[in-house]
Formats: C-alpha cells, structure tokens, sequence
C-alpha cells in the first residue's frame, strides 16, 4: 500500500545566519530529493520559468523588510512530473522590532487544482457556498488563485480533521471579524487559527476530513 504524501511541510529562514532550513516533508512535497544544494537553489532551479521571477521579487522584499508572504508557483519535480505548490509564510521579530526567522509552510495544491470543479459540483449547496465565498476571500485578500485558494482550505482540512466547509465557514466568520486597530492577520494565523493540528472536534466520527 502506498504511503500518503505528507499534508504539508515547514521550512524556516534564519536572519542571522541567512540560511534556510527544510523539513523533510518539504521536500516530500515538492517532489524533489535532496542533492546537496541549498533548498531554495534547488527549488528555484524546479520551478516554472514564468512563474520563477515573480516568486523571487516577491520573496525578496519579504526577507528585506520582514514581511509575511504567501502565493503559489509550479514545479517540476525529481520525476518529470508538473506540481502545483501554495505556501504560506509568517516572520517572527525580537522584543524590539528586528526580524529573526521566517516560517513557512508549503502544500502540494496540485491534485486539488485539477478536481476543484468537481469538488463544487458534487458539494451541497449551502456547503458550495461557503467554499466559493471562503476561495473569493482568500484570492482577493492575500494574492493566491482560485485552484490554490481551494488546496489550502483542503489541505487544512485534511490536517485538523474537519470538513472543507466547516474550514471554509470559519475562514468567513474569521475574515469579518473587525479589527479596531489590529493588524489584519497572515494567511498563516487565519489558517492555524481556523483549522488547528488535530482539530477533531466537528469531525465526522473522528474520521478524515472531507477533500
């Protein structure tokens, strides 16, 4: 029987030293294997040459002003074969403002990006619509597409044990909120916040989720 692929994997970006380091299920992910080369090399080596120059700008100007990021960017993994990975990413700062790490979590969208209509289709109604609404929020508010959008929510899913509309109608509930002078969320503190680890609380009979 083969083995699932890992829902997500970490990666973390130290601004001492400025040196990456993976998780191995980052690499499971992505669907590459390890040769030696720093990760960010070899992962910008696999992506898609349109898609390449974007994600590098945009992760510039995260790491030279300490900024959270997310997006999404296609790759070619160790096998030839195209994937489609979303990521999300949070800097944490010292007592005094200075960024100190970055912390990223990426997620292989690539099934959801080709069944997602199905997946609306076959949902119920009501369940349809929270899922379009919860997509719409997250393309309009942190820049990912309709495809990556659907593969977190998934994703996040899978991981907490909940139903894809269940997630889908917390992301809602939590994007309304107002803010009264806080700073809007990450999609990295909307995701943790809405779907935590082994969430199992709405789960149908302790089961996995729904995908």
């Amino acid at each position: 029987m083969t083995e699932d692929p890992p829902v997500y994997g970490e990666c973390e970006y130290d601004y001492a030293t400025a040196s990456w380091w993976w998780s191995p299920d980052v690499y499971a992910v992505a669907g590459l294997v390890p040769d030696g080369r720093t990760p960010d090399v070899q992962v910008f080596e696999a992506m898609h040459p349109a898609d390449r120059p974007g994600i590098e700008q945009r992760l510039a100007h995260a790491l030279a002003h300490g900024l959270p990021m997310s997006g999404q960017c296609r790759l070619t993994d160790s096998r030839g074969r195209p994937r489609v990975i979303a990521f999300v990413g949070d800097v944490e700062h010292d007592a005094d403002g200075a960024p100190l790490r970055l912390r990223g979590r990426a997620f292989d969208v690539t099934r959801p990006t080709h069944v997602v209509a199905t997946e609306a289709v076959t949902a119920a109604t009501a369940d349809r619509a929270a899922i379009e609404q919860a997509k719409g929020a997250l393309m309009f508010a942190y820049g990912v597409d309709d495809a990556a959008a659907f593969g977190l929510i998934s994703r996040y899913s899978q991981r907490s044990h909940v139903k894809v509309a269940v997630v889908a109608t917390r992301v809602v509930a939590a994007m309304a909120q107002p803010r009264h002078g806080t700073a809007d969320p990450t999609m990295l503190e909307l995701l943790d916040a809405v779907a935590p680890e082994r969430d199992r609380r709405t789960a149908v009979g302790g089961g996995a989720a729904e995908t």
